[in-house]
């Protein structure tokens, strides 16, 4: 199974695993497309390139997440996404793409996270310019 689950460098700051992509177009700003359902081998791939943006550097990083096209997340998937969040190198998490159903369900989870570095949008525009404050 973890086979399956390979990740693919395709350039310097872009990689992918399975249908998801995660691409650094900042230095300080990853887009991830996750698509499909996510499970806890899943997240933990996806938290080994999150470790690869984020070796070495001094900054905090923002993440643009498109859940656009998301399925089900396992709760083994949640805990590690918001283990991601918490990380000392994650400095706001924006995302976008739930309809208003999803977004109510999300929502009630994100209540329970403690931070306020996580939050939901309705546009990627909405979603960037969030993560762009200061």
């Amino acid at each position: 199974m973890m086979d399956d689950c390979a990740i693919e460098k395709l350039s310097s700051s872009k990689y992918k695993l399975l249908d998801n992509t995660l691409e650094q177009i900042k230095t300080d700003l990853v887009f991830v497309i996750i698509v499909g359902d996510q499970n806890s081998i899943t997240a933990l791939k996806i938290k080994e390139v999150v470790d690869i943006f984020t070796h070495g550097i001094s900054n905090k990083m923002n993440y643009l997440i498109d859940i656009t096209k998301s399925g089900k997340v396992t709760h083994g998937a949640r805990s590690i996404y918001k283990m991601l969040a918490e990380d000392e190198h994650t400095r706001r998490a924006g995302l976008f793409g739930l309809n208003p159903v999803a977004r109510v369900l999300a929502s009630f989870v994100i209540n329970t996270y403690k931070k306020d570095n996580l939050k939901f949008f309705s546009t990627r525009d909405d979603a960037l310019q969030w993560l762009l404050e200061e």
